[in-house]
Order: structure tokens, then C-alpha cells, then sequence
């Protein structure tokens, strides 16, 4: 019989996977749960190296643990009731800390509500051992959604993989538990399988033996690697290279936005975001194994449609930092290494299983068959209508060959995976956090540090005010060119699903206003406009001026109207959809 306690349940059954042979138990009651689960997962005493032993004092019990663990080379467990009970823990906490012993803290600890509240056995225990440990991790109570459940193995994962990557240490795991506490179930522990982790000290040498490795070269195994932002530098050029060795047989989907400023884009997936608005359901384009490189990923389509696939999924994340990052929710590796190495580790790796040679997926060829149906829709859809899409249209087509293009996040890092760009441009934008704050001030410090390129900046008219500041600067760059979409507030909120067009939400929610932006000419810019009344000839005249522009900083401002927009995109999705609905015939 096991706790009921689902958070219980899953930390033994992380731990079970890391092989964690010893548990030293501290008597109490609010641990109780744990360590009568523990104690009958381990066994009640100790044989054949494994089992629990139990020690009153929680001082000793933790340089107990630290001396088994020093005997075995293996994490061990220790496990304390709430309150000053862990704070007794400490000394043996620091000693594992600076002699790297795998020590592994589990402390029980009441509710959060009631800490403070002159309740029993109860202190802020998150995080109190500070540095002393290589992670502090507080896992959730409640526990309702598959989503939960995640959420509680990855912080345990995190918290192992971390004392990992700092060559062995301390670890800390707060167990929230309120009360009923001793409720059991017969259920069995869920099965969970450990996330591995590759380090890259040395030369990089892929495991032969490796489930995700082998199952990468298998025949027709539906290979996908998605390439998230990354900031362009000659070292991508070697990846590159390596990576192409990969794409270039027709092996391997490989996924990749502007963001990821791959400069050779020829065999690269640039429309997945739009390919599953049109097909979100289609199996045939769900991969078994993924690899993610670099930073953010915009598509939330994509994001949404890995996180859906089946539990058998693999996905391994290389990260020069061994970042643990679960985005698709099915991650089964973490690689620290730079992306060149691992890609030409991994190009070598497959051929000699192959016999040098690549073969052609079919996988792959559909993902590329749907990319060639909607550049070919979206190439002839009329952008009739004056719009935040037809501005972004014409624009493009006005951008020289290799510019530096800077987004402002919200609608405009997302609209501008419609269209395709002149060749060798390079896109920044601020990813790590998606925030509104600072699009104008970045553009303005890169244009600084790059004078003898031109960079452009393509902001909304919320994102613009909020970092209007920027402009306030005696270094202001001539090499600078902004332009602003005025659609009167945030067009992206009009789009979330289940608000409502209200007038509240267009002013609370969407920062509805009336503002235009021309006083910003009382700075080092020189304020142009093109507005939908005047002619066309004008209205591309002051694109060209804006585009090619040798004199003050040209802001340029193009109001377009938030209804209009809405239809815009409303109307090229149904045109776009007409894709879908002729796949459907042909089945």
C-alpha cells in the first residue's frame, strides 16, 4: 500500500529511476506519508545493498546519509519531518555541498497558507538552504491534470540533473502535504522513464547504445529538428554546414523561423506555425524523435502539437548550458554542447550506421509538400484591403538584401512569418522573456555598435510608446530606420480566444487609444507618414524614402484600423483553409 499523495508517488518514481539505493528515515508525522511509501518501495531494513534505515536525530541522520553515499558513490536519500527538523539537516548539507556528495534533502513541510499563522512545525522552508545546494525545487500539492503531474517530475528531474551537471552535490526537495496524510492506495507507482543527460567535456561521443540515438537511425523514423532563435555569428556558418550533410539527402524535417537566422533556408521548414493552422490534427506530420537547438521557438501552434503527440515521443534539447528545458512536455535528454559540435557528431554518427549514406523520408517530403501548397496559396492572396499584413507586404518588398531586422514583439514577430524576406537578412528580436518593454531601446544599441549597417525596426504602436524613451539619446544611430504600425491599440488581443470584443476589453485589455506618434519628430528623427487616404504612388513613394533614406532617422507611421485588420486575417485564414478542404477530397 502507497500514500495517496500524488506528488509521493511521483518523486519515488523518479527516484526509483535514478537508482537511489538508500533512504535514512527521521521519525514524524507530517514525513510520515513519505517514508512509510518509502519504506515499502526499499524494503523495511537494509539487504543487499538497498533498503531504509531509520535514525532519531536528524543532525546524525544526515551525515549518515552522507556516509552512505560516500560508501555506495550513489545519491542517497534523507528524510525529515517540517519545521526546525530541517534546519537541523544543514551541517551535513554544507559538508556534501563542498565535498560534492550526492545527498538528497526530502523534507516534508505543511501548507503554505499556514506558514506564519502561529501553526505547529512550520517555517518558509523553500529555498532555505541557499547556496548550499546544487537545486532547491518546492514540488506542487495539488495535483489534478496531466499537466501537474509534468510539472512535479520535471522539478524533480531538474533538481537530479542539476547535482549532475555540477559534478555531484547536494539536493533539495520540498514535499508541500496537507492533511489527510496517511490515506493509501494499492495503485502502483506511475512509471516514468529518467531524463538522460550528455555533457560534452572532451570531445562530444554520441552513446551507441543510447534508446534516442537508436531510434534516430532507424529506417523511416520520422525525424524533426527545430532550430529556435539564435543570434547570427560565423560559427553558424561550420553548423551549418554540418547541418546540411543532415537536410541535404532528404533525411530529416528540419524546422527553423527567422529568428533562427539560418541564412540557407533552401530544405528548411519556415511555415510550420501556418502549415498546422490549416492540418493541427495531421498525424502524418507528428515526428518520433525531435531535436530542439538554440533559444525560443514563436509558432505556440507548434509548441501545441509536439505537446500532443504520444507518450512514446522522444526529445533530447542541446544546450551549451544543459539547460533542462521540457518544451514539447516529452523530453527524454539533455546534451551540453555547442551546436556544432553536436550537429557534426551527429551527421557522422548517422552515416557510419548507415553505410555513408542518407536515405529520403517520406516524412519529410510531406512536411515539404505542405510548406510548397501554402507558399504557393499564400503568394497569390490579394491584400485588397489597407491592413497591418498589407503594410508588412509591401514593406518587405522594399528591404535591401542582408539588412539587420529588429521586431517588436506580440503581433508583429508573429505576423512576419507570412512572408518570406529578401535574402541574408538577419532578424532580433527580445525572445527570453516576450516582454513589450525594450523593443525600441535594443534596436537603438545595435544600431549603435553596427554603423556601417543599416538595421530597421518594425514595432507596434503600443510597443513603441512604452519604449519611446529610447529616442531620447544624443548617440541616436543614423543607421536606424522605424517604422510603426497605429492600429490604435493591442491587435493581438482582438484574436484571443474567448475574449470578447467588448468595449471594455478594447480599453482595459487591448490599450485601446487615438494617439498618433508624429511629436516624436521633436527628436533626432525625421517623421514621415503613409496613410491609406493618400495616392498610391505617395503612400509607395514614402516607403522608398524610408527604406533608402541617408539623412536623419526616418520614423515612419502607418495607421491602419483594428477592424480592418481583424478581417484581413480572418479572410486570408479562409483562403488559406481552402488548402485543408481540398486534402479532405482527396482522401
Amino acid at each position: 500500500m502507497y500514500s495517496t499523495k500524488k506528488n509521493i508517488r511521483l518523486l519515488l518514481a523518479v527516484m526509483l529511476q535514478h537508482e537511489v539505493p538508500y533512504w535514512v528515515l527521521c521519525p514524524g508525522s507530517r514525513n510520515a506519508p513519505i517514508t512509510l511509501t518509502a519504506t515499502r518501495v526499499w524494503g523495511d531494513g537494509i539487504a543487499n545493498q538497498r533498503g531504509t534505515l531509520s535514525v532519531l536525530d536528524e543532525r546524525t541522520a544526515g551525515f549518515v546519509a552522507l556516509g552512505l553515499s560516500d560508501g555506495c558513490n550513489a545519491p542517497v536519500a534523507v528524510c525529515c519531518t517540517s519545521g526546525s527538523a530541517v534546519l537541523n539537516l544543514a551541517p551535513a548539507v554544507a559538508e556534501a555541498y563542498y565535498r560534492h556528495v550526492n545527498l538528497v534533502v526530502i523534507s516534508a513541510d505543511r501548507p503554505k497558507r499556514w506558514i506564519g499563522q502561529m501553526d505547529g512545525q512550520t517555517l518558509p522552508q523553500d529555498d532555505v538552504f541557499g547556496g548550499l545546494v546544487c537545486k532547491s525545487v518546492t514540488l506542487p500539492e495539488e495535483i489534478a491534470t496531466e499537466e501537474d503531474e509534468w510539472y512535479c517530475r520535471r522539478l524533480v528531474e531538474e533538481a537530479f540533473m542539476e547535482a549532475v551537471k555540477q559534478g555531484g552535490g547536494p539536493i533539495h526537495i520540498n514535499v508541500p502535504l496537507s492533511e489527510p496524510l496517511f490515506e493509501e492506495t494499492d495503485e502502483p507507482l506511475p512509471i516514468v522513464t529518467p531524463v538522460k543527460y550528455y555533457n560534452s567535456y572532451g570531445r562530444l561521443r554520441l552513446p551507441a547504445h543510447d534508446t534516442f540515438f537508436r531510434k534516430w537511425t532507424m529506417p523511416q523514423t520520422r525525424r524533426m529538428i527545430v532550430i529556435g532563435q539564435r543570434a547570427y555569428d560565423k560559427m553558424h556558418v561550420e553548423e551549418w554546414n554540418a547541418l546540411s550533410r543532415i537536410v541535404e539527402d532528404k533525411s530529416t524535417v528540419v524546422v527553423a523561423e527567422h529568428l533562427a537566422n539560418v541564412i540557407q533556408k533552401e530544405d528548411i521548414i519556415t511555415r510550420a506555425d501556418e502549415i498546422l493552422d490549416i492540418w493541427p490534427e495531421d498525424e502524418a506530420l507528428m515526428p518520433e524523435c525531435v531535436i530542439t537547438l538554440g533559444g525560443h521557438v514563436v509558432s505556440k501552434r507548434l509548441k501545441q502539437f509536439l505537446r500532443k503527440a504520444s507518450a512514446d515521443m522522444q526529445h533530447l534539447h542541446v544546450s551549451l548550458r544543459g539547460d533542462y528545458c521540457d518544451t514539447f512536455r516529452h523530453l527524454t535528454g539533455v546534451v551540453q554542447a555547442d551546436n556544432e559540435s553536436f550537429v557534426s557528431e551527429l551527421s557522422d554518427w548517422y552515416l557510419k550506421r548507415n553505410d555513408g549514406r542518407y536515405e529520403e523520408s517520406t516524412f519529410r517530403a510531406e512536411w515539404h509538400r505542405r510548406q510548397q501548397e501554402v507558399k504557393a496559396k499564400a503568394s497569390v492572396y490579394d491584400y485588397h484591403t489597407h491592413s497591418d499584413l498589407k503594410v508588412l507586404a509591401d514593406v518587405i518588398k522594399m528591404l535591401p538584401e542582408k539588412s539587420r531586422i529588429h521586431l517588436a514583439n506580440s503581433s508583429m514577430v508573429r505576423n512576419v512569418q507570412l512572408f518570406d524576406f529578401p535574402n541574408g537578412c538577419l532578424f532580433y528580436c527580445n525572445r527570453g522573456m516576450n516582454g513589450i518593454e525594450g523593443s525600441v531601446s535594443t534596436a537603438v544599441g545595435y544600431a549603435i555598435a553596427t554603423p556601417e549597417e543599416k538595421s530597421y525596426l518594425l514595432v507596434g504602436d503600443l510597443s513603441f510608446a512604452y519604449d519611446s524613451n529610447a529616442l531620447w539619446n544624443i548617440n541616436l544611430p543614423p543607421n536606424l530606420r522605424i517604422l510603426v504600425l497605429n492600429n490604435g491599440g493591442g491587435q493581438i488581443f482582438r484574436q484571443l480566444p474567448g475574449l470578447q470584443p467588448t468595449s471594455e476589453c478594447r480599453r482595459m485589455v487591448a490599450g485601446e487609444h487615438r494617439l498618433r506618434i508624429s511629436n516624436e519628430r521633436s527628436m533626432k528623427c525625421r517623421y514621415l507618414s503613409a496613410q491609406e487616404r493618400y495616392l498610391k504612388a505617395f503612400y509607395k513613394k514614402e516607403l522608398e524614402r524610408w527604406a533608402d533614406s541617408s539623412q536623419d532617422i526616418p520614423l515612419l507611421e502607418i495607421e491602419t484600423k483594428a477592424e480592418q485588420n481583424d478581417q484581413v486575417v480572418r479572410e486570408r485564414r479562409e483562403w488559406m483553409y481552402t488548402l485543408r478542404d481540398r486534402s479532405e477530397e482527396k482522401r
